[in-house]
C-alpha cells in the first residue's frame, strides 16, 4: 500500500470519527470519546469508542478503493480480520460491557 493510500484511509478515519461524534452530541450529553487508543494488546476496535450512558461502542473503521471482504478475510489471519482474533480482541477490552464493535 503506497503512502497516498494511507492518508486517504486516515482521512477516511477522521471523517467516520467526527460524524460518529457530532452524531453523540446531537443525542447526548454524556458520551465520552476515546480516539486511536488500545485498551489492550490486541485491541482490534481501537480507532474510535465511544462511552455513553446507552454503552459502550468500539469501531474499526478500514478504507480501501478495491479491497472487496470476502469470507475468507474473517477466517486467516493473513488480513488480520479473523473471527476468533476479533473474539479474542473483543474479550480482553471490555468484554461483555461492549454493546457494539464493529468495523465500519
Amino acid at each position: 500500500m503506497s503512502l497516498e493510500h494511507a492518508h486517504k484511509g486516515y482521512e477516511y478515519q477522521d471523517l467516520l470519527s467526527a460524524l460518529f461524534i457530532v452524531e453523540q452530541l446531537l443525542t447526548t450529553n454524556n458520551a465520552k470519546f476515546k480516539i486511536d487508543k488500545k485498551e489492550s494488546k490486541n485491541d482490534k476496535f481501537d480507532d474510535i469508542t465511544i462511552i455513553s450512558d446507552n454503552g459502550t461502542f468500539k469501531r474499526q473503521i478500514k478504507y480501501s478503493e478495491d479491497k472487496i471482504l470476502g469470507k475468507a478475510d474473517f477466517s486467516s489471519a493473513s488480513y488480520d480480520l479473523a473471527l476468533d482474533t476479533l473474539f479474542k480482541s473483543w474479550k480482553e477490552t471490555v468484554g461483555s460491557k461492549i454493546l457494539i464493535a464493529g468495523f465500519v
